[in-house]
């Protein structure tokens, strides 16, 4: 079952993890997904299934973005452990919105306008 997968995963992964809040955050992450899949065997879970879990996630996309990122982990993990040959969760974050980038100020060359220096 994935829940239980995703468990193993955590106990291995969330001790390395650099400090109390992201552990926490990754714990309540993907503990948001194993409420919707935890039941379904590792090795028959389709891809429709993780997009349409990931796609709840969507209002917030950093946060969905990092939550494909921990299922993806969880199925190379449950690859690892040889539950399944091959997994269809990679490349999951291509189904949810796009990031906006920032854009930085705009600079200009110190040659351009000594008086801002003056």
């Amino acid at each position: 079952m994935f829940k239980e997968v995703a468990r193993q995963w955590l106990d291995n992964k969330v001790p390395s993890l650099s400090n109390s809040k992201h552990q926490h955050q990754t714990i309540t992450s993907l503990e948001q997904i194993i409420a919707k899949i935890g039941n379904l065997p590792v090795d028959k879970i389709p891809r429709t299934t993780f997009v349409q879990a990931l796609q709840d996630f969507a209002d917030t996309p950093e946060s969905a973005r990092r939550l494909a990122g921990r299922v993806t982990m969880v199925m190379d993990y449950a690859m690892d452990l040889g539950y399944l040959e091959q997994h269809s969760a990679s490349n999951l974050t291509r189904v949810l919105p796009s990031i906006r980038a920032r854009r930085h100020m705009a600079c200009i060359e110190l040659s351009d306008d000594w008086s801002i220096w003056q």
